[in-house]
């Protein structure tokens, strides 16, 4: 019961010419009941294929992106002179043409699945991305965890942000209060990507940040996304979700975005450029 990305985002955003859908009496299927609509566009069931799509861009570096060197190797020095202007080369990463289009194809559709699961949330992905990125900003600041690879709770003593204090960005004000659609995500791409590489730059983190290494971190941020919706049930909807929850699901739904644009752009693959010819 699949949607392709042009009906799914044309469905969402009405953004695509009107066309004729009269069905072949000959070849007609049954349609689909509100109660089927429902389930396939319910958030949960949008985890389920986010995870599925996350699952093929796995195997396709698997198939085709070459194991992360030894750490101190030569060739980890090389990989580094190679990022040190955070300008990461494509043949660096994967030699096909092929593989690289499969693996561009494959980000675009996480691209958005993830766009339309917080749209089904009523969540701005992309104003959720800035108020993580500046709750990241607290967490690591990047005179203290410059070159290092530690998590947040390391530095809490000094930056006062700790599992339980700290974490909440509800009351980070949002930049304008116009409704997001998917044109104006998109237009928004390439800032947040070099925000995001800057962030990156700054805290010396090129040579943490290997396909293979931020595509195991994009998996766990999945997780942890899939976490939030275990026990909720698929006949509860968004109303039943308390703002300190949305506030977390936010979070790792940006988390989860924010590691799919480094990815990209380690990997030299325009997002904005993919989703578009999908559409």
């Amino acid at each position: 019961m699949n949607q392709s990305p042009k009906s799914v985002a044309g469905n969402i955003f009405g953004t695509f010419p009107s066309q004729d859908h009269t069905p072949n009496t000959k070849t007609a299927v049954p349609m689909t009941t509100k109660v089927d609509n429902d389930r396939i566009h319910h958030p949960r069931s949008l985890i389920f294929e986010l995870t599925g799509l996350v699952g093929e861009l796995a195997c396709v570096f698997l198939k085709h992106v070459p194991l992360d060197p030894e750490p101190g190797s030569s060739k980890e020095a090389s990989s580094l002179e190679t990022h040190s202007n955070d300008k990461e080369q494509d043949d660096f990463v994967i030699s096909k043409p092929t593989a690289n289009e499969e693996v561009a194809r494959s980000m675009g559709k996480i691209l958005l699945k993830l766009f339309e699961l917080s749209h089904s949330l009523s969540i701005k992905l992309g104003g959720a991305i800035r108020r993580k990125m500046a709750l990241n900003n607290k967490k690591y600041p990047a005179e203290i965890c410059r070159g290092k690879a530690g998590k947040y709770t390391e530095y809490s003593s000094i930056t006062g942000i700790s599992k339980e204090v700290g974490q909440s960005t509800l009351h980070e004000n949002e930049e304008d209060s116009e409704q997001e659609t998917l044109s104006s995500f998109l237009e928004s791409l390439e800032s947040l990507r070099e925000d995001i590489s800057q962030f990156a730059r700054a805290r010396e983190w090129a040579r943490y940040h290997t396909p293979r290494n931020l595509v195991l971190a994009l998996l766990g941020e999945l997780g942890e996304l899939a976490e939030l919706f275990q026990w909720r049930g698929d006949s509860s909807g968004i109303e039943s979700i308390s703002a300190k929850d949305l506030d977390k699901i936010g979070q790792e739904l940006a988390d989860v975005t924010i590691y799919l644009l480094r990815l990209s752009d380690v990997c030299g693959v325009d997002l904005k450029c993919e989703v578009e010819e999908s559409l």
